[in-house]
């Protein structure tokens, strides 16, 4: 029965490509299982500093992850390291709310929303006075744009900025704003005026503590 349920599990994560929901749930599972038959230090899991250069990440073996810092990211070994967790409030991701006197400031200038190693996201006013523009900026001056809805009582943005995957992103409300991959995203500083909605990580978590178990 485990000898089925694990090769159910091996074949739905790596060849059926499930989604980011999936991959937590699935990734929980494999590890609950674990503590529950074994207990112990997980196996599998590496654990880097939040700053670790790429050329420091561990070779990419299947199955196994990869914890950035105290879970600013949990990433499962595919192909390369894939993010299935970031807690908002580490170096690579941050959920932010904007306030009424930052509201008033986005209509009337450039305001930075995030910047890091190279690269910086910003918001500037846009023709169209129910919308945003947010730009990703790169070291060259190259833009790629995107727009944020300003038809809402409280704007709530997903910054994502993941050296790992090198993957930036802006999210409102589950709607995408800018989704890159293949672009400099080290280093993530919200800018000034955004609220940091803190979150948390309840896989990685889980999976960090048993990495230094009492004694």
């Amino acid at each position: 029965l485990l000898g089925q349920v694990g090769l159910s599990l091996w074949s739905r994560l790596f060849y059926f490509l499930p989604d980011r929901a999936e991959e937590i749930d699935a990734t929980q599972f494999r590890y609950r299982l674990d503590d529950r038959l074994f207990g112990g230090i997980p196996p599998g899991v590496h654990v880097i500093d939040a700053d670790s250069a790429q050329s420091e990440l561990p070779p990419v073996r299947p199955g196994e992850l990869l914890i950035a810092g105290r879970c600013d990211g949990l990433y499962i070994g595919d192909f390369g390291w894939q993010a299935v967790e970031r807690r908002s409030g580490g170096d690579r991701r941050a959920v932010v709310a904007v306030s009424p006197g930052l509201r008033a400031r986005l209509t009337a200038e450039w305001v930075t929303l995030a910047q890091g190693d190279g690269w910086r996201l910003e918001t500037r006013p846009f023709a169209d006075p129910r919308y945003l523009a947010t730009f990703y900026v790169d070291a060259a001056g190259n833009e790629t744009f995107g727009a944020i809805s300003l038809v809402t009582d409280a704007i709530v943005l997903d910054v994502v900025a993941d050296p790992v995957e090198r993957h930036v992103a802006v999210f409102q409300d589950g709607n995408q704003v800018l989704d890159l991959f293949g672009v400099e995203a080290e280093g993530m500083r919200i800018g000034e005026g955004w609220s940091i909605l803190p979150g948390t990580t309840p896989v990685c978590s889980a999976i960090l503590d048993r990495m230094s178990p009492p004694g």
